[in-house]
């Protein structure tokens, strides 16, 4: 039997609860940046910033139009981040209930988050909402082209927390919503968890003995309890 030390947690759609912040919401940012920078306001252009952003084929767009590729990244990061802490201020984004199983979880293993959204954001969400008190570590990404590159499933930035807290890999479980998170959580030699959330981002889980199959499939963070103390 395992005996945890630490459990992290992803941020978007597993600790936030990112419903009220659809597409729509996303487009609108996405078309008001285009129209600032002087890029066509087309359906392949938005797709460019709607999920993961194309780094390669923007820097080409870019190149074609004759823009420059940095003062587009300043002011989509900017732009999104005004988004997201609007929509945090504004309780569109809010804490699911589940969350309050955290206080119980601190009792036994420490507490931490892993998350590809902003640093900026991580830090406003879990201060805004009270509940960064149960977490003794928190990472979010750069808003830079090279944080981009050490986004999940990359291990490095989930090893660092490890690190950080002095905790066995094999020790850890890793908590996320999508099969990136259960990627990412093989890759860096954690146990997995996928929540199954319903929300504009959700992706399938994938099927038994598939590349990022998590190694437990829950349906609320008050199954984390089970998890990591289960009752004899």
């Amino acid at each position: 039997m395992t005996r945890y030390e630490a459990v992290v947690f992803d941020l978007d759609g597993t600790l936030m609860d990112v419903t009220g912040l659809g597409r729509q919401r996303y487009l609108a940012t996405v078309e008001s940046v285009l129209d600032q920078v002087g890029l066509p306001i087309e359906q392949s252009m938005c797709e460019l910033f709607l999920g993961q952003v194309d780094i390669p084929e923007l820097r080409e767009h870019c190149h074609t139009f004759e823009v420059d590729f940095n003062s587009v990244w300043d002011v989509w990061t900017c732009a999104e981040c005004d988004l997201q802490q609007t929509a945090i201020t504004a309780g569109i984004l809010q804490p699911y209930n589940d969350t309050l199983v955290l206080p119980d979880l601190t009792e036994r293993v420490t507490l931490a988050v892993l998350s590809d959204n902003y640093q900026a954001i991580v830090e406003h969400f879990l201060e805004y909402t009270q509940i960064a008190t149960w977490f003794d570590y928190i990472d979010g990404r750069e808003p830079t082209v090279e944080g981009l590159s050490r986004r999940k499933p990359n291990p490095s930035r989930l090893q660092t927390v490890f690190n950080e807290l002095g905790v066995a890999a094999e020790n850890t479980l890793y908590v996320g919503d999508s099969t990136v998170d259960a990627t990412v959580a093989e890759r860096a030699g954690c146990i997995g968890a996928l929540v199954q959330r319903s929300h504009p981002w959700t992706k399938p889980v994938p099927p038994p003995d598939s590349p990022g199959e998590p190694t437990h499939v829950i349906d609320s963070l008050e199954e984390i309890l089970q998890i990591v103390a289960p009752e004899n």
